[in-house]
Formats: structure tokens, C-alpha cells, sequence
């Protein structure tokens, strides 16, 4: 990585360089705290699982550490879950790829199932992953465009699937209750909000009298001096009923004055 610049370009990779190097130890000194804070995870070795801990723990230790991640105390279960990872990841020659098994038990690993359902439910997650990313994988290197949209598709579903089974997994932990927020809610004087599930018992009818419905305060209904209230229109006369049959001649909707004072 180079720059141009007035102090010339062999200060700036020097300059580059020690900013590299201080970026990297940084991140090793966190990795190294993730190490510390977190247990290592378990792995394949010979066909077996055993923990990273070159080859020092005891069987017993290793398969501890193993049904510990699965979260239950089942060895059966445990070995039935290493079973499952076992048939889904990439296989070389007739047997599993370590690397690929491993990478799918630090998934289990990080999700810290809590009992064999949280244990389920990681292993399938872990196996949802390794198929979207595989049908991937395959559509990125196919040139036939029926097999590109059909591994699309696929890996598309596959995704979909995967967040369906990490909300499932946060819903199981939070043991099904739902949180509600409510932002923005404005009350005014002599109102009253309400803030929850409201249920409608009309049965498919407007049953408005079953609704609830904020009091008004009576300070909203006097009347302010200074401020002209609306009233009906004033009375006027009534327009004249035609009588009898026949033709003749209608008379004048507006009358005189003087008329009018004398019809009052």
C-alpha cells in the first residue's frame, strides 16, 4: 500500500507499514482475549471428537466438554447431534471434511444451547448455513441459466430459513412473551390513550358502543367569552302552499315590506 506524497513515497510506506502492524497486534490482543473469556470449542480428531487442547485431555474431559456444548447431559443425544453435522458437511473421499464438521460444531458451540431443543435447533441452523453457502457456491460457477436460477432459489429459501430458525431460537429463549413499543403517542388535554391489545366482540358488526373511547373533559365544552359560537339560521317565512287545481298564477315569493309588518 503506497501514497504519494511531498515526504516521498518510501516515508509513506514506512509510515503504512507500522500502521499495519499496529492494527494487527491490536487484533491479536483481542483474539487473545476471546481465547481467554471464551471455552475452545470442540473438534474432530481421528473420527472422534476431542477439544483443542493438543491432544492432552483426558477422554472423559473431552466428552464432557462435548455434551456440555450440545447443552444436555445425553451422551446418545450428544452423539446423535455429531452424527447429523457429520452427514451435512462436504465430504472428502467417504468421510466428512474435519475442517467443514468443525466449522459447524463452533457454530453449535456459539450458540450455547441451553437444552436439547436450543441443541437442535443449532445443528440445524449450522446445516441450513452449509447448504446456502454451498448452492452458492455452485450457482456462482455454473454457466447454465436454468441450474443458476434454480440454485438461487434455493439458496435464497435456505437463507430465509435460517432467520426463521434464529427468531424461532430468540422467541424460545425469551419463553414466547412479545414485546410491544409504542413511539410517538400524543394525549391531549382531558384525553386518554390506550395502549395495548383492544378486542373488537362485534362478530363481524359495528358494535361501536362496545369500543372504548376517551372521556372529554368538561373544560373542553364551555364556552369562551370573545369566541362566536355557531347557532341555527335565524327563522324566515315559509314558502306559500299551492291550492286548488288548475292553471293561475303563482304569487311572489318576496313580498313587501309593509306587507310583512302587517302579516306580524
Amino acid at each position: 500500500m503506497t501514497r504519494k506524497s511531498k515526504l516521498g513515497d518510501e516515508t509513506i510506506r514506512v509510515e503504512v507499514a507500522a500502521s499495519v502492524a499496529d492494527m494487527e497486534k491490536a487484533a491479536q490482543r483481542r483474539w487473545a482475549k476471546r481465547l481467554m473469556d471464551m471455552p475452545p470449542t470442540v473438534e474432530m480428531k481421528g473420527g472422534a471428537v476431542a477439544p483443542d487442547l493438543s491432544g492432552k485431555a483426558t477422554s472423559e474431559g473431552w466428552v464432557a466438554r462435548f455434551a456440555d456444548t450440545c447443552g444436555t447431559s445425553s451422551l446418545d443425544f450428544a452423539n446423535r447431534i455429531l452424527s447429523d453435522v457429520s452427514r451435512i458437511a462436504p465430504e472428502r473421499g467417504n468421510t466428512a471434511d474435519k475442517p467443514d464438521v468443525d466449522a459447524a460444531l463452533a457454530i453449535i458451540h456459539g450458540v450455547r444451547p441451553a437444552n436439547e431443543i436450543e441443541a437442535m435447533l443449532a445443528a440445524q441452523m449450522a446445516g441450513t448455513h452449509i447448504l446456502s453457502m454451498e448452492m452458492m457456491r455452485k450457482a456462482r460457477h455454473t454457466d447454465n441459466a436454468v441450474m443458476l436460477d434454480s440454485y438461487n432459489n434455493m439458496a435464497v429459501k435456505l437463507m430465509r430459513t435460517f432467520t426463521g430458525q434464529a427468531e424461532a431460537l430468540a422467541k424460545l429463549r425469551r419463553g414466547g412473551e412479545q414485546t410491544v413499543r409504542v413511539e410517538h403517542v400524543h394525549v391531549y388535554d382531558g384525553g386518554q390513550a390506550i395502549v395495548g391489545h383492544v378486542e373488537n366482540r362485534g362478530g363481524g358488526a359495528d358494535r361501536r358502543c362496545d369500543q372504548p373511547r376517551a372521556s372529554i373533559a368538561p373544560e373542553a365544552l364551555a364556552y369562551v367569552p370573545g369566541v362566536p359560537m355557531w347557532c341555527e339560521d335565524e327563522g324566515r317565512d315559509t314558502m306559500p302552499v299551492a291550492g286548488g287545481t288548475g292553471k293561475g298564477p303563482v304569487s311572489d315569493a318576496r313580498r313587501s315590506k309593509g306587507k310583512r309588518r302587517a302579516e306580524g
